[in-house]
């Protein structure tokens, strides 16, 4: 009896916690979902506090190299893979097509607007980058905003998400048509560009992710995970593995070309990482209050990690390579976490008061 009360409030405390985090559900895929927070958290992690802070310091210089490189398009293209998948979730119907872009853009379009005004006051963009950013054009005439063309790419992703998840019902043959349609008037953008204009206008970064997220998309919409065996997983992994190291061994001088040959690898183990991740469970509280913390905060860590290192080093910044490495890891880097984790809660609570006045 005692073991049962003890457990009841457990499940009960825990309900709680996951209900204040955005409205997380509480149902049978709690720690599922706790799963992929994680997924999302560890991936926001890799960039911030690795692959963006050693642009900040000379301590290792060789960071950015031929593997770092492929590892990080595919932490990106499991963050795009988990986008799409939360998406491909949805239900979407004509009567509901306001409310969900409502709903999307309400959480992250202002950030993410405040984030581009930001990198221009501090030059980390010029007007016109910063003007074609705000207008989520930046990705079709570029250069983008470094960094924030991520957020950029997705909104456009998002756009399209409602045409992706009617396609995800219609059968893999259409979808992969649809696909291969999209990804071919991209090239063709890019060509003709080329062609009248002397300029290659398309960031080629949207056609390569085009692939992990329609694949999120569909994969909810279907049930796909669930349903993989550990033998089809096995396969994929070794195709996976083949095809980073075709890249790697086909590593062109133009980033372009390595990123449209890496498609195949920034689709499959996205997809192999996320399948492991998503049955991850967790019975420490304090891991569970970890996660939520971190994942709470990924987004604003994305959005405002380059102007946080750009600011703290005026305030103070050691001399040596080593010393620097240490302040950015453990000053700059838990200055940002924390940050972001109370901005969004702020933001959050700010569109918690502005939905109650409206109804």
């Amino acid at each position: 009896m005692a073991r049962n009360t003890i457990r009841l409030q457990y499940e009960q405390k825990m309900g709680n916690l996951l209900s204040k985090y955005r409205g997380a559900p509480q149902d049978k895929n709690m720690k599922r979902i706790l799963g992929i927070d994680l997924l999302r958290a560890l991936a926001i992690l890799y960039i911030v506090g690795f692959w963006h802070l050693l642009n900040y310091t000379h301590a290792i210089p060789n960071y950015n190299n031929i593997i770092t490189y492929r590892l990080t398009l595919i932490v990106l293209g499991t963050f795009v893979l988990i986008s799409g998948y939360f998406l491909g979730g949805k239900h979407i119907s004509r009567n509901s097509l306001f409310p969900f872009y409502k709903k999307r853009l309400l959480r992250i379009y202002p950030p993410y607007l405040i984030a581009v005004l930001i990198f221009f006051a501090l030059g980390l963009s010029d007007g016109a980058t910063a003007l074609k950013a705000i207008l989520g054009v930046s990705m079709f005439i570029r250069p983008a905003p470094p960094t924030l063309w991520f957020i950029t790419m997705l909104l456009f992703f998002y756009f399209l998400t409602p045409f992706f998840v009617s396609l995800a019902e219609q059968g893999i043959i259409r979808y992969l048509c649809s696909y291969i349609i999209l990804f071919c008037t991209f090239m063709g953008y890019e060509y003709l560009s080329k062609e009248l204009f002397h300029y290659y206008y398309l960031d080629i970064r949207i056609a390569a992710y085009l692939a992990p997220f329609m694949t999120g998309v569909y994969v909810a919409k279907n049930n796909i995970i669930e349903n993989i065996e550990n033998k089809a997983k096995l396969i994929l992994f070794i195709v996976a593995i083949i095809m980073f190291i075709i890249s790697c061994y086909l590593n062109s001088e133009h980033r372009s070309i390595n990123l449209l040959f890496s498609i195949p690898v920034i689709t499959i183990f996205p997809l192999l990482i996320f399948s492991f991740f998503k049955q991850l469970e967790f019975t420490s509280l304090l891991a569970q209050r970890i996660i939520i913390f971190l994942s709470t905060a990924s987004y604003f860590m994305y959005l405002f990690h380059r102007p946080f290192y750009k600011i703290i080093p005026k305030l103070y910044f050691p001399n040596t390579s080593i010393m620097q490495l240490l302040f950015l890891v453990t000053i700059c880097l838990p200055i940002i976490i924390i940050a972001s984790y109370l901005l969004q809660n702020m933001y959050d609570n700010i569109l918690n008061s502005l939905t109650k006045r409206s109804t």
